[in-house]
């Protein structure tokens, strides 16, 4: 079968059903297009036209990494270091308070001193180490972490007895954790690592 199309007042072809095909599929003749093939008693869209592919559709690429959001992998990538950090900090804090429960200290006026002391001293150190490693905007990083930190102490609340108004009160000691460590990481590291 051969097939004339007309596009805007001019004349093409003819044309095989599989160069009309092929050309479809590359966006050379849409299914728009008017076409006549012999036999036909007037020009009809090529889309009606016996045998012209109208729902060929080009396979698509394969994906690659361009394809996928940038935003929501830079969104994970931060959060491994910020939760690796608040860990660190954490941890630093709980060992500090188990060496001093360990002395049988904890019930005394004394002891609830040493163990604010303790946080503030390890908790301000953990920050040091969190500037150090954090990648791209330093006190952003810092930051996500001292929320993290502060939100982690509603353990606090919730298994050792203390207050509500004590955990959130508590923000303005994990901020000056925060500003402290941060402020003497510049001394270990003044330039931020690039951004992974």
């Amino acid at each position: 079968m051969q097939i004339h199309i007309s596009r805007d007042g001019q004349q093409f072809g003819p044309y095989t059903i599989e160069v009309i095909n092929a050309g479809v599929a590359n966006g050379t003749f849409i299914l728009s297009d008017l076409a006549w093939y012999d036999g036909s008693a007037a020009w009809v869209p090529l889309s009606a036209i016996p045998g012209v592919a109208t729902t060929f559709r080009p396979p698509p690429p394969p994906p690659t990494a361009a394809s996928f959001p940038r935003a929501s992998t830079t969104r994970l990538a931060e959060r491994g270091p910020i939760i690796r950090d608040v860990v660190i900090i954490v941890a630093l804090t709980a060992i500090g308070g188990f060496l001093i429960g360990l002395t049988g200290a904890l019930t005394s006026q004394r002891g609830m001193l040493a163990i604010m002391a303790s946080n503030l001293l390890l908790g301000t150190v953990g920050f040091v180490i969190s500037g150090c490693l954090a990648r791209g905007n330093r006190w952003r990083h810092l930051a996500y972490v001292a929320v993290g930190v502060w939100l982690f102490g509603l353990i606090n609340v919730l298994f050792f007895g203390f207050g509500i108004v004590q955990w959130f009160f508590g923000s303005i000691v994990v901020g000056l954790m925060m500003g402290l460590g941060g402020a003497v990481s510049y001394a270990f590291r003044r330039d931020n690592l690039p951004s992974a």
